[in-house]
C-alpha cells in the first residue's frame, strides 16, 4: 500500500506539472502584452516592456560576468595556495629537524610554527608577529610570492572580466601581449614549484628512512598494511564483480528464454480453443464485407470487355470467381500496359517468400527448383513484382496470423530502419514482442474501439464506404446544366465537349483543368521570370567572354586536331594519303617506274601560267596545292621543295627526285603539323565558317577565291614555304575576320558561332528550326518527319546550314561589319562577321522589336506583371488577356519580339508540363507555329513579319488555354501528382511514376509531348487501390465514419505517420487491406500498459522484481510521457532489468555494492587502528623513556611494534574456503532463479532438451578459490545423459 501511495503521489505530482504548464500556457507574455496594446496603447505599451526588460538587457549581463569571475577566482586562486602548502611544509620539517637536534643535542627546545590567528598565544604560544618574526627566509619568500601572486591574478581577472576595453585602442595590443605572457611566467612557476615540492617531500621521506628506521618502520608498517588491505579488498570486489558479470552472462539468456517459452506456451495452451481462432475469424469477416461490397462497385464501374480482360479470361470468367483472386488479377495488372494484360494470363502467381519469389517468377523457374521454359505470363510482370524491383518490399498478410500482425505494427524500432542495440540476441527480442502482445490482448481496452472491433459487419461497411468516398473522384458523371457558365474549372467549349453535350467528367478532370488554370494564370509571370535571369547583362557579358576567349578557341583546336589526324576517318590527312597511293598506282600501270621517277622529280619553277610538272603536279593531284594558286604561291612552293628534297635525295643522284620507296615518309614530313590549302578548306568547313564552296552566291560568305588569297599572302604562310603552321590557325583566323585586340582568341564571330552562343544563352538559338513546317492532320498528328539536321545539330557546320527569317538576317546585317581586302578595297555588301562589341546590341535587336516607347509616354497601358519583376509590363487584349510584354530597360521600353523556343521549354516546365526530351520540344513548337500559321491564314491582319519564327504572346496563351485547360483528358505526370495531393491521395511517388507510364499515352502533337489519357489513369489507380485504403482512407475512417470518441484525440498529422510506417512494415504500397486496418485500430486502441498493467503482466510471466526499481524504471523509460508502455520501451524496461536490475540485485545479495564494500574496508581500517593503539599502548607501559644509549632496547621494541602490526593486518586478512564461496554463490543464483521465477530443475531440463549436456555447452556449476581472493566460476563440460557425475547428484531437485 505505501509503495502504492508513493505512485500515486508521482502520478499527482505529474499532473501538477502539467497543470502548470497550462497555467504558463494560458498566461503567455504575448497575449498579455496584446492585450496591454490594446487597453493603454502601443506606444505606452512599448515603454512599460522596455522598463520591464532593462534588467534582462543590462543587469542580468553584470551577473553573468560577476558569476564567470568568481568561478575564474576559484579555479586560479589555487595556484597560490601550492605555494602556501610548500611553505607549510619547510616549517614542518623544520620543526621535525629541530626535534632531532634536541634528541641528539639534549638542549633545545622547539614550538610549532603555526601562528595562533584567531586566540593570540592559546595553542602554539606564539601569535602572528612572533610567527613572521621567526620564519626562516625561504618561509618568507614564500609567502611574499604568494601573496603576490594572489594579487597579480585577482587584477588579472578583473581586467579580463570587467575593464577589458577600458585601455586605449592603441594600448590594448601591448597590454594584451604583457598580460598574456605574465601569466604564462606565473603558471609555469606555479608547476615548478609543485615539481619541487614533491620531489622534496619525496626525499624527505627517503631520509628519514635511512636516518630513523626503527621510528619509521611502525609507520610503515601500519601504513603498508592500510594500503594492503584496501588493496586486497579492491581486488577481490573488482574480480567477483567480474566473475557475478560472467556468470549472469551465462545464465540470464536461458532463464530469459526460458521465462518466454513458458508464458507463450502456457498463453497457446489456454487460448488455442476459442479466443485466437476468434480474432482471426474477425480479421477474415471484416475483409470478407469489405470486399463483396467493394465488388459490386467495380461491377459497376468496368463494362464486361474490361471486366474480361482484367479476371484474363472470357468475358463471364470473372462472375465464377472468388473475391480475392478477382482483385488480385486486377491488381495485377494494375502497373501493366494495356497490351501486356492478356500475356498476363488468368493464374498469375504471387512471388513467394518475398524479392526472392519475385525473383523467380520473373526468370521463370517452376515450383521445386526444376527450370523449365518460361510461360508467357513469367514473361510478364506484375504489379508487385515491379513494385518489389522499385525498391518497394511486398508481402502477403492475407493469411498473417493475429499477433504476427500486431507483432509487425508495434514494433517501432523498425521505423528508423535500424533496430535498437538491446543485450539480448534476435531470437529473444522476437519472444520479448510476442510477450507483449500477448499481455496486452488480456488488458481491458476502450469500450467504443472493442464495440468497433467485435462487429465486422460495420466494420466492414465502414471500410467500403470510407474506399468509395474516395473512388468518388474518378467516378464520371453528367455535368450539370449551367457548370459550364458557372466558373472556370470547365471551359464552355471544350476540344471533349465540343461535338457532345451529353458529356461526363470526373473530379479528377476537374481538378486537372482547375491546376492548369492556376499555372496559365501565372503565364506572364512565368515568361518575366525567365527572360529577366537569360536577358541579364551581367549573365551575358559573362557567357560571351567565356565563349570567346575559351569555348570557341577550344573547339577550333579540336577540328584542327580532327583534320590533321591520319587515323581519323575521313580527315584531310587521310584522303592526302589515299590520293597519294592511288595516284602512285596510276602512274605505275600507265608509265612505269620511268614514268614514276619523272613524276616524283622537282623541276624548274614554273614561269607565268605555266603548268606544273614533277613533283609540283604531283602535290596538285593530291590536292596539297589548289590548282588556281597563283603563280607566286607556286614558285614559293617550290623554294620549299627545293629544299626539301635535296635534304631526301640520294646522293648519288644528280637531280632532285623522291625515291618511291620514301614518298609516303616524304610527303607525312612535307605535311606534319601544317595546313595545306585542301585542310584549310575542310577546316573551315568543320567550324561552320562562311566561305562560299559551292559558288552558290550565298549572302555574307566570303568566296573562295577571296579567302584562298588571303591564305597565300598571310606572312606565317610566306615564311613557311606556302604551307600553315596549325599553331598559326587561331592568328589566321584573326586576320581573316578583321578583328582588333578586343574580340577573342580566334577573331570575330560568324554565323555559326553566333548560333552556338545562342543556343547557349537561350536566346532564340533555334529561331526556324526546323525550316519545314510539319502538316498536321485533323488528329493533330504530324505527317512528316524532320530532316537529320533538325533532328541533331551539334557542329559548327550543321549549325552554319541554318535559314534565318528576314528580320534577324536584318539585325546581323545591322552590327556585322563590311568587310574589306586589306588595302582598304571593298568587295561588295558581304558581312560575315560580327565584333564582339555589338553581340550584345544584337542580342538585345532580336529579343526586342526595334520599335521603342517612353515610359511615360501616357498611351501606355500596360501594368505590372510581378511586384518582384516590376521592370517588366504586360498589356491586355480587349478580352482581357495578355497581348503584349514589355520590358523597362534605362528610359525606353522595349516590346518583347516574341516566345522562342527556350522560352517555350521553360514555359511548359514551369507550368508542371515538361518536355523532357529537346527535339520533341522542338517538334511540339513546330506544331504550335504551324497552328499559328493557320490562325495568321484565316486572320491575315494579326500577322507580323517582324515575328516569323516565332510565336505570339497572345497565341500562345490561347493554344495552352485550349490544349491545356480545356483539354481535360490528358495530362502529364507533375499535375498528376498535384492533382493527387488535392485529391488528397497519397500514394508512394515510385507508384505514382508507374501508374503514369503504364497508361495510354495521348494522341495528339505527334508523340512529342508525353502526355497521359487521364481516363486510362482514372482506371488504373482504381485498380490498384481495390485492395485495400490510402492513408487519408484511412483517416475518414478513422474521424468520420467510424467517429469513435476514444480515438478523436489522435492528431491527423500522428495518424497519417504511422499509417506509413505500418504501411512499410506490412509492405510498402500505400494502401492497407482491411485485415491490417483492424490490426491498426487495435493498436490505436491498446498501444501499451500503464505500471499496474506492467507489475501484473511481470506477475504474470513469473518475475518477483523489485515494485520500486520497476516503476523507476517505468518513469524513466516511458519517453513519449503518455503514462503508458509500448513494445519499444518494453524491450528498454527488459535491457534494464538484464543490464542494471539483476546485477545490482544480486550484488546487494552477495554484499559486493560498492557501500557495502566501503563499510566492510571502515571497519577493518578501524579495526587494524585499534589493534595499532593497543600496541602502542602496552608497549608503553614497559618503555617510559628512551636514553639515547638504549638504542638496541628501542630497535628491539620497534620490532616488536611492526611484528604485532603485521600480525594484525594478516589476521584481519581472511580468504573464504572453498564451501563458504560455493554457499555464497548458491544464494545468488537462487536469488537470480526467484527473482525469474524459475527453478534449477526447469534449467537443467531445458539444457538436456537441447542437448547442451552432450553437445559440450558450457555452464555453470560452481566456484574454486582463485589467485585474487575470491572464488572464480568453474565451467565444466557438459556430459552425455547416460554417463554419472558424482558431483551432480541431487541437483535435479534445485540445489546446487
Amino acid at each position: 500500500m505505501k509503495d502504492l501511495a508513493q505512485m500515486d503521489c508521482m502520478m499527482s505530482t505529474r499532473a501538477d506539472v502539467n497543470f502548470l504548464a497550462l497555467i504558463c500556457e494560458f498566461t503567455y507574455l504575448d497575449s498579455l502584452f496584446k492585450g496591454l496594446q490594446a487597453a493603454v496603447g502601443a506606444h505606452l505599451a512599448d515603454t512599460m516592456l522596455s522598463f520591464l526588460l532593462a534588467p534582462l538587457y543590462y543587469v542580468l549581463p553584470f551577473f553573468a560576468e560577476s558569476l564567470l569571475f568568481y568561478l575564474q577566482y576559484c579555479v586560479f586562486m589555487v595556484l597560490p595556495l601550492l605555494l602556501l602548502a610548500l611553505g607549510c611544509s619547510l616549517e614542518y620539517l623544520k620543526s621535525e629537524i629541530d626535534f632531532a637536534s634536541w634528541i641528539t643535542a639534549s638542549g633545545f627546545t622547539t614550538h610549532s610554527c603555526l601562528p595562533d590567528a584567531m586566540f593570540s598565544s592559546t595553542l602554539s604560544g606564539m601569535n602572528i608577529h612572533l610567527w613572521l618574526d621567526t620564519l626562516p627566509w625561504v618561509s618568507k619568500y614564500l609567502l611574499c610570492m604568494a601573496t603576490a601572486m594572489y594579487f597579480i591574478l585577482f587584477l588579472f581577472l578583473l581586467e579580463t572580466n570587467f575593464f577589458r576595453d577600458a585601455w586605449p585602442l592603441m594600448l590594448q595590443s601591448t597590454f594584451r601581449k604583457f598580460f598574456n605572457q605574465a601569466g604564462e611566467a606565473l603558471v609555469h612557476m606555479c608547476l615548478w614549484c609543485l615539481l619541487f615540492f614533491v620531489c622534496m617531500t619525496g626525499l624527505w621521506f627517503m631520509m628519514a628512512v635511512v636516518i630513523y628506521p626503527e621510528q619509521m618502520m611502525v609507520a610503515l608498517s601500519g601504513v603498508g598494511g592500510l594500503g594492503f588491505i584496501a588493496f586486497s579488498m579492491f581486488t577481490r570486489y573488482r574480480a567477483s564483480k567480474e566473475q557475478i558479470t560472467l556468470f549472469l552472462k551465462q545464465e540470464v539468456p536461458d532463464i530469459l528464454d526460458l521465462v518466454c517459452d513458458n508464458f507463450l506456451r502456457e498463453f497457446d495452451r489456454q487460448d488455442l480453443a476459442g479466443p485466437s481462432q476468434n480474432r482471426n475469424r474477425l480479421g477474415q469477416k471484416v475483409a470478407e464485407v469489405a470486399r463483396v461490397e467493394m465488388r459490386k462497385y467495380v461491377d459497376k464501374r468496368f463494362n464486361l470487355v474490361q471486366l474480361a480482360q482484367l479476371s484474363g479470361g472470357q468475358a463471364g470468367d470473372y462472375q465464377k470467381m472468388d473475391t480475392n483472386t478477382l482483385f488480385r488479377q486486377i491488381f495485377d495488372r494494375a502497373l501493366l500496359k494495356a497490351e501486356s494484360w492478356s500475356a498476363l494470363g488468368p493464374q498469375s502467381e504471387r512471388p513467394a517468400g518475398g524479392a526472392l519469389g519475385a525473383l523467380s517468377s520473373a526468370l521463370g523457374l517452376k515450383k521445386g527448383g526444376d527450370e523449365g521454359p518460361q510461360t508467357q505470363a513469367h514473361q510478364v510482370k506484375t504489379t508487385e513484382q515491379i513494385l518489389i524491383e522499385s525498391g518497394l518490399q511486398q508481402e502477403d498478410t492475407s493469411d498473417m496470423e493475429h499477433f504476427t500482425m500486431r507483432v509487425r505494427i508495434s514494433d517501432r524500432e523498425t521505423e528508423l530502419r535500424d533496430k535498437s542495440v538491446h543485450s539480448y540476441s534476435e531470437d529473444q527480442r522476437q519472444k520479448l514482442m510476442n510477450v507483449f502482445v500477448r499481455c496486452l490482448e488480456g488488458l481491458p481496452m476502450a469500450a467504443d474501439v472493442e464495440d468497433v472491433l467485435e462487429d465486422p459487419k460495420m466494420l466492414g461497411r465502414a471500410i467500403y464506404r470510407a474506399q468509395k468516398s474516395k473512388m468518388e473522384v474518378f467516378n464520371r458523371a453528367r455535368l450539370k446544366d449551367g457548370l459550364a457558365d458557372a466558373g472556370s474549372l470547365v471551359p464552355a467549349v471544350s476540344k471533349k465537349s465540343a461535338t457532345d453535350s451529353a458529356q461526363k467528367i470526373s473530379l479528377l478532370e476537374l481538378f486537372i483543368s482547375d491546376v492548369n488554370q492556376q499555372e496559365l494564370k501565372k503565364y506572364e509571370f512565368y515568361i518575366a521570370r525567365y527572360l529577366d535571369d537569360v536577358l541579364d547583362s551581367t549573365n551575358i557579358a559573362e557567357s560571351i567572354a567565356s565563349f570567346v576567349w575559351r569555348e570557341s578557341p577550344l573547339e577550333i583546336k579540336k577540328q584542327l586536331r580532327l583534320t590533321l589526324d591520319e587515323h581519323c576517318v575521313g580527315s584531310s590527312m587521310q584522303r592526302v594519303f589515299e590520293d597519294l597511293r592511288r595516284w602512285k598506282s596510276s602512274v605505275m600501270k600507265q608509265s612505269g617506274d620511268a614514268g614514276l621517277r619523272a613524276s616524283l622529280t622537282l623541276k624548274k619553277a614554273p614561269e607565268g601560267g605555266e603548268q606544273s610538272t614533277g613533283l609540283l603536279q604531283m602535290l596538285e593531284q593530291i590536292q596539297v596545292i589548289d590548282r588556281s594558286a597563283s603563280a607566286d604561291y607556286r614558285r614559293l612552293v617550290w623554294k620549299m621543295l627545293e629544299r626539301k628534297v635535296n635534304e631526301w635525295k640520294d646522293e648519288e643522284e644528280t637531280e632532285y627526285v623522291i625515291s618511291p620507296n620514301e614518298l609516303e615518309n616524304f610527303v607525312r614530313e612535307l605535311l606534319s603539323g601544317q595546313l595545306w590549302w585542301g585542310a584549310l578548306v575542310e577546316l573551315l568547313r568543320r567550324i561552320g565558317f562562311p566561305i562560299d564552296l559551292d559558288g552558290g552566291g550565298s549572302p555574307n560568305t566570303l568566296p573562295v577565291a577571296i579567302v584562298r588569297e588571303e591564305f597565300e599572302l598571310f606572312l606565317p604562310v610566306q615564311k613557311k614555304g606556302g604551307l600553315l603552321s596549325r599553331e598559326k590557325v587561331p592568328d589566321f583566323l584573326f586576320a581573316v575576320t578583321r578583328a582588333d585586340g578586343t574580340d577573342g582568341g580566334c577573331g570575330r564571330i560568324w554565323k555559326a558561332q553566333m548560333i552556338k552562343l545562342m543556343q547557349k544563352l537561350q536566346i532564340c538559338g533555334h529561331v526556324n528550326v526546323p525550316q519545314q513546317g510539319a502538316e498536321r492532320s485533323s488528329k493533330g498528328t504530324s505527317k512528316k518527319a524532320l530532316s537529320r539536321n533538325d533532328q541533331q545539330a551539334e557542329t559548327l557546320n550543321d549549325l552554319a546550314q541554318y535559314g534565318w527569317p528576314d528580320w534577324l538576317q536584318r539585325a546581323w546585317n545591322s552590327k556585322a561589319r563590311d568587310w574589306v581586302r586589306k588595302d582598304g578595297s571593298s568587295v561588295g555588301a558581304i558581312c560575315p562577321f560580327i565584333p564582339k562589341k555589338e553581340l550584345y546590341g544584337f542580342l538585345q535587336e532580336i529579343a526586342f522589336k526595334t520599335d521603342t516607347q517612353k515610359p511615360d509616354n501616357k498611351a501606355f497601358q500596360g501594368s505590372k506583371v510581378d511586384d518582384d519583376y516590376d521592370d517588366w509590363r504586360k498589356v491586355k487584349d480587349g478580352d482581357g488577356y495578355v497581348n503584349a510584354i514589355w520590358n523597362l530597360r534605362g528610359k525606353a521600353l522595349l516590346e518583347l519580339r516574341g516566345v522562342w523556343q527556350e522560352c517555350f521549354f521553360h514555359i511548359l516546365a514551369d507550368m508542371s508540363n515538361e518536355v523532357t526530351d529537346k527535339q520533341k520540344g522542338l517538334i511540339l513548337f513546330e506544331i504550335c507555329r504551324q497552328d499559328q500559321l493557320k490562325f495568321y491564314g484565316q486572320h491575315a491582319q494579326y500577322r507580323d513579319a517582324n515575328r516569323d519564327g516565332l510565336l505570339h504572346v497572345n497565341f500562345l496563351f490561347h493554344w495552352l488555354r485550349e490544349n491545356l485547360v480545356q483539354n481535360t483528358g490528358e495530362c502529364s505526370l507533375q499535375v498528376l501528382q498535384k492533382v493527387l495531393e488535392r485529391c488528397e491521395l497519397t500514394l508512394p511517388r515510385i507508384v505514382v511514376t508507374s501508374l503514369y507510364h503504364s497508361a495510354k499515352p495521348t494522341d495528339n502533337f505527334n508523340d512529342s509531348w508525353n502526355l497521359r489519357k487521364v481516363s486510362d489513369l482514372e482506371d488504373r489507380i482504381v485498380m490498384y487501390l481495390v485492395k485495400g485504403l490510402p492513408a487519408e482512407s484511412v483517416e475518414a475512417l478513422i474521424f468520420d465514419v467510424l467517429s469513435v470518441p476514444s480515438l478523436q484525440d489522435i492528431g491527423k498529422a500522428e495518424l497519417k505517420f504511422i499509417f506509413q510506417q505500418v504501411d512499410t512494415k506490412l509492405g510498402t504500397n500505400g494502401f492497407l487491406e482491411p485485415r491490417e486496418i483492424r490490426a491498426l485500430i487495435t493498436f490505436l486502441g491498446q498501444a501499451g500498459m500503464s505500471l499496474a498493467d506492467l507489475l501484473k503482466s511481470l506477475k504474470t510471466l513469473g518475475c518477483d522484481f523489485p515494485e520500486l526499481k520497476i516503476k523507476e524504471a517505468f518513469l524513466l523509460l516511458d519517453t513519449s510521457g503518455d503514462d503508458l508502455m509500448d513494445l519499444p520501451e518494453f524491450l528498454g524496461l527488459m535491457d534494464y532489468v538484464i543490464v542494471r536490475l539483476i546485477p545490482q540485485e544480486i550484488m546487494r545479495v552477495m554484499g559486493l555494492e560498492p557501500q557495502q564494500v566501503i563499510l566492510r574496508l571502515v571497519v577493518a581500517v578501524l579495526t587494524l587502528l585499534s589493534v595499532f593503539l593497543f600496541v602502542f599502548v602496552s608497549l608503553g607501559a614497559f618503555h617510559v623513556e628512551i636514553a639515547v644509549d638504549s638504542d638496541s632496547s628501542g630497535s628491539a621494541a620497534t620490532m616488536i611494534r611492526t611484528g604485532i602490526a603485521l600480525l594484525a593486518v594478516v589476521a584481519l586478512k581472511r580468504d573464504g574456503s572453498e564451501e563458504d564461496e560455493e554457499r555464497f554463490f548458491k544464494d545468488a543464483r537462487e536469488r537470480l532463479y526467484a527473482m525469474m521465477g524459475v527453478t534449477h530443475s526447469q534449467i537443467d531440463a531445458r539444457r538436456r532438451a537441447m542437448g547442451y549436456s552432450a553437445g559440450g555447452v558450457p555452464q555453470v556449476s560452481g566456484m574454486t578459490a582463485g589467485k585474487g581472493g575470491m572464488g572464480q566460476i568453474k565451467l565444466l563440460k557438459g556430459r552425455p545423459a547416460d554417463e554419472g557425475d558424482d558431483g551432480d547428484d541431487g541437483d535435479d531437485g534445485g540445489d546446487d
